[in-house]
């Protein structure tokens, strides 16, 4: 089993090598293809559509940002889904073995969905980006696509991807090479060499019209933020600097949710909890910063859209809360706690889909494994169905779940007995 990395700021901690992943690898995705929000087990950030600089715990886990949030809508006026099951109950390897495998971005395009995955190990078998595309329902897992590579020992970001408008691309960090963009054709291989946008940390990138968005933190810390316009081919056409200006000190990304309008809910973590602000897609405050935490700080964190509105979904010590947010991030009702059955929560995730909001978790047990649930709700956050039980592992990492055509997906780390970590996913039918 790999140890634990904790995710702190290198600056701040003198690490030589540090993994920003889980709530940068969560975020904001379109409503229309998915993606969803996630949250890492070191009292990390959540999006989507998905890692963060301060988040995730084990390894890489994360992103450097995919969106990933919404999931699907579902068909108008159709009832929410209550009912689901795990089909195959096996999970399915997306990786080798050969090394740890960090999960950092899933993002959804039709019936297809893009996995962004990484090694963590130092020193790396693969100090490489990967991205495989897979069919939603695991008929088809593709091939696993080299993006980008990097150097061994580097402190690093996971890959984030995002798609939408006819156009695709990754971004990653490492401290050799700074923030890079990459052009992925629909297999998931670059289509052109990757070339750096900013020296240091960006993440949660978002598919345009025009081409891409994706947020740089200058400083290493969350704020100042900055927001870089690209076109299709991700070169930088603009750069606002302090679209959010500095918080408390040592603030750390946390979640994104992309609106079927087109704005954004930003969400930061600092010593206070979960802060989070309204903006629009150029990067202009649509409402003033507001607390967005449920239980509290160090609590591991998940922000999703549900169109119009957005979840945020708190995981600490036996529990786990849900709760609704209006677009400015205020509370708008009460908030929804589910137990576990023993142990403690480690990562949390949700999307939309077909009409509901899929809520998963990792969960220790007694006699060191892990179990992975997922929790049917309304939009609101209230009771729609039964929690689902996929089967125990050794180990479960960070975690993302997204809406398809058919149901969702679930794609987590895993270990089972005998093997380093790798990514595996499950499907979720509505039944």
């Amino acid at each position: 089993m790999r140890a634990l990395w904790l995710i702190v700021l290198a600056a701040a901690a003198g690490c030589s090598r540090t993994a920003l992943f889980d709530s940068l690898g969560s975020g904001a995705g379109p409503a229309a293809t998915g993606g969803s929000a996630g949250s890492g087990a070191g009292g990390g950030a959540g999006a989507g559509t998905g890692g963060s600089a301060a988040g995730g715990s084990a390894g890489t886990a994360g992103s450097a940002g995919t969106a990933g949030s919404a999931g699907t809508a579902g068909s108008a006026g159709a009832p929410a889904c209550a009912l689901w099951d795990f089909l195959p109950s096996k999970p399915v390897a997306l990786t080798e073995p050969n090394g740890d495998s960090a999960l950092t971005s899933v993002v959804r395009q039709g019936n297809r969905v893009f996995v962004g995955t990484t090694n963590d190990n130092d020193p790396s078998p693969d100090p490489t980006w990967r991205v495989r595309v897979i069919k939603e329902d695991l008929s088809d897992l593709g091939t696993s696509q080299v993006v980008m590579k990097r150097p061994q020992s580097v402190s690093l970001s996971g890959i984030g991807i995002a798609i939408g408008s006819g156009h695709r691309g990754g971004i990653a960090w490492d401290d050799a090479q700074g923030c890079r963009f990459v052009e992925l054709g629909a297999d998931g291989a670059a289509i052109t060499a990757p070339h750096q946008i900013a020296n240091s940390w960006c993440y949660w990138p978002i598919a345009t019209q025009s081409g891409f968005i994706a947020f740089n933190s200058p400083s290493f810390t969350f704020t100042p933020l900055t927001l870089l316009t690209m076109n299709k081919h991700g070169h930088v056409t603009k750069t606002r600097p302090d679209i959010i200006t500095p918080a408390a000190p040592g603030s750390s990304p946390a979640g994104l949710a992309r609106f079927d309008d087109g704005t954004l809910l930003v969400a930061w973590s600092a010593g206070n909890g979960v802060t989070g602000q309204h903006i629009d897609a150029s990067g202009n405050t649509l409402a003033p910063a507001v607390g967005m935490s449920i239980s509290g700080p160090n609590s591991r964190f998940a922000l999703g859209s549900m169109g119009s509105s957005a979840l945020g979904v708190e995981g600490s010590g036996g529990a786990v809360v849900v709760a609704p947010l209006d677009e400015d991030g205020q509370h708008s009702g009460p908030p929804n706690t589910f137990g576990t059955t023993s142990g403690s929560v480690g990562h949390v995730a949700v999307t939309r889909a077909r009409g509901a909001a899929l809520v998963a978790w990792s969960e220790g047990q007694s006699g060191a494994y892990h179990v992975l649930r997922v929790q049917p709700v309304h939009p609101d956050g209230s009771t729609l169905g039964a929690p689902v039980v996929a089967s125990k592992l050794p180990f479960i990492g960070s975690l993302r779940v997204v809406g398809t055509s058919t149901g969702a997906l679930v794609v987590f780390e895993a270990e089972q007995p005998g093997t380093l970590t790798q990514v595996f996913a499950v499907r979720l039918v509505c039944h």
